[in-house]
């Protein structure tokens, strides 16, 4: 996913994001490119909690 955070994320956006990154999770690796500071990320998804959640995923590699 390229520009994560470029435009504003609609609506229930944000959740939908996480369901995809969550569901790839164990199964395939994801690359998000972004210009937004981890510190922005709540306010580029529009909701905290979803955005922490998808900093603790997004790092993680898992063996």
């Amino acid at each position: 996913m390229d520009e994560l955070g470029y435009l504003p994320l609609p609506g229930d956006g944000a959740a939908a994001l996480f369901q995809v990154i969550n569901t790839r999770y164990l199964k395939a690796s994801t690359i998000l490119t972004t210009n937004v500071g981890v510190a922005d990320w709540a306010t580029a998804c529009g909701d905290a909690t979803v955005a922490a959640a998808m900093l603790d995923t997004a790092p993680a590699c898992p063996g």
